[in-house]
Parts: structure tokens; sequence; C-alpha cells
């Protein structure tokens, strides 16, 4: 009986270390009074049943190995039979007004993206591009995702929360493009070009040869204006953009977890002490 406890309680504190909070779903229904659906031309939808029913899912917290991942779901409105998600203005297709009070909604029927499932993306900005950008500038409306700026795309199927609310975004934003007509480079003592310069806003940017990006650069490239090497456009390296609102794996030792392994292992060796006093008897 002994043996079988200290097993037991040795299995409890390995799966300890991998743990999930599901999502609670709440759902109620409202009266429709003092209630306006419209669209976004602010026509007024009429809302034919006396009720409709709003549905919250908190969000979901996820726990395996040291690493917290946070998925979050839009509230869903149903009415008069039809699915709507709230979300930012920029991809609403309606909004649900009471007084002063207004909630911007997507139909389940003019979005590419699948709600239902929630998003583990945070937006920690929204870039506005700007009517002639500059080369280097970003020339899409875009967001900010882990410090990749992501074209602003109501129509795009991935989604992320910006400020609590859901945005929808496609491929990266491009940058307008610097002049490098005149080929102003810098070598080393060896003659082998490391730098080049913008002719017009006088950036200069790292060159390396063809194959040998370092593996954590993520901004764009160039690998045309010189034969045989790739200008680096952005930043080298791929350290993602601080949030409250993102989740990240701890880089010091988790003393909860260290607690756990320690207890289990303590269970273990309780087990193997159990099966040895056995043999004496």
């Amino acid at each position: 009986m002994k043996k079988i406890i200290a097993t037991v309680l040795a299995m409890v504190m390995a799966l300890a270390l991998c743990t999930t909070a599901f999502a609670a779903t709440k759902t109620e229904e409202v009266d429709k009074d003092g209630y306006t659906l419209m669209d976004m031309a602010n026509k007024e939808v009429k809302i034919s049943n006396d009720k409709f029913t709003k549905t919250v899912t908190d969000t979901k917290v996820e726990t395996s190995g040291g690493k917290t991942t946070t998925t979050y779901f839009a509230d869903e409105y149903k009415i008069d039979g039809n699915t709507y998600y709230a979300c930012d203005a920029a991809i609403a297709s309606h909004k649900l007004v009471k007084g002063s009070t207004v909630v911007f909604l997507v139909a389940s029927t003019e979005t590419k993206a699948n709600f239902t499932v929630g998003t583990t993306k945070v937006a920690t900005a929204y870039v506005e591009a700007k009517d002639e950008p500059a080369c280097g500038e970003i020339e899409q409306n875009s967001y900010t995702i882990d410090g990749v700026n992501y074209k602003a795309d109501k129509a795009a199927t991935n989604l992320a929360v910006l400020n609590g609310k859901f945005v929808a975004y496609g491929d990266k934003a491009t940058t307008a493009h610097h002049d490098f007509a005149k080929k102003n480079t810098t070598t080393d003592n060896k003659g082998k070009i490391v730098s080049i310069t913008c002719d017009s806003c006088k950036k200069s940017f790292t060159v390396v040869e063809t194959g040998k990006v370092p593996t954590n650069y993520t901004g764009e490239v160039d690998n045309e204006t010189l034969d045989g090497m790739v200008i680096l456009l952005g930043t080298t390296t791929a350290t993602p953009a601080g949030s409250t609102n993102t989740t990240t794996s701890p880089k010091t030792f988790d003393a909860g977890i260290a607690m756990y392994v320690g207890m289990a292992l303590t269970s273990v060796a309780g087990s193997a002490v159990v099966i040895g006093k056995k043999k004496e008897f």
C-alpha cells in the first residue's frame, strides 16, 4: 500500500509540471431594449427578436515546461440568428450602440478569420503609413507583432489583439526602397565590402556574403544591388517588442518548478525505500 501511495504522489508531482487552465465561457441573454444595431454606414439594422445572447470566453493560459501561452477570445453576439464578434473598428462591419457605449462587431459572414479558435498574438502598436514614405519607412498601414510589422488587412485570416480588441493582419509590411545607385560602399583591410550607404537618407547598412545572413535576422534584405552580396536593411536581432500582454518563457530559474521536481524525486525515492524495506521482511 505504501508503495502505491508513494508512486501516485510521484506521478502527481510530475503532472504538476504541465498545467492547463481551461477557458471559462459564460452566455447571457440580453434584452434588446435600449440597443441599436447599425452597419458602418450608420444605417440601422432592425433587431426582430426581443433578446439576443452575448457569450464571453475568458483567456486560456497553458503552461508546459516553464513556457506560458495565453489565448484570447472575442466576445460573441448572436442577434436574430446571426453571429457577430467584438472587434476593433478597423475590421468592423456593424456596431451595437446603447447610449454613449459602442461595441464594434464583425459579422461571421464578413470575415475570413476563425474567431472561435482565438489568438495568441498581441500587437504592441499600429503603424500608419505616410502618403509618400521616405526610404526605409513602412509602405502599408501595419501592426507590430513580436517586433515585426505586418500589413493591416481586414480580409486576412490572421488575428491579433491590440489594446484588448481584435484586429486582422496579413503578410509582412514592406518598406520604401533605399537608393543604392551610386554603390557607395566601404571595405575592410582585405578589400571585402562590409557596408553600403543609401544615397538618399545617408544611412549605412551592413553587407554580408550571400548565404551568410545571420540566423537571427528578421528584417528585409537587398540581394540585387551587389553581386554575391546581401544588404541587411533592418536590425540583426530577433528580440520581440515588450508588452505587458505578451507571454514569454522565464529566463531565470523557476523555484516553484524546482520544488515540484524535488517533491517528485522525494516521492520516487520513498517508493524505492518502501520496496527495499519490503525485501527485508
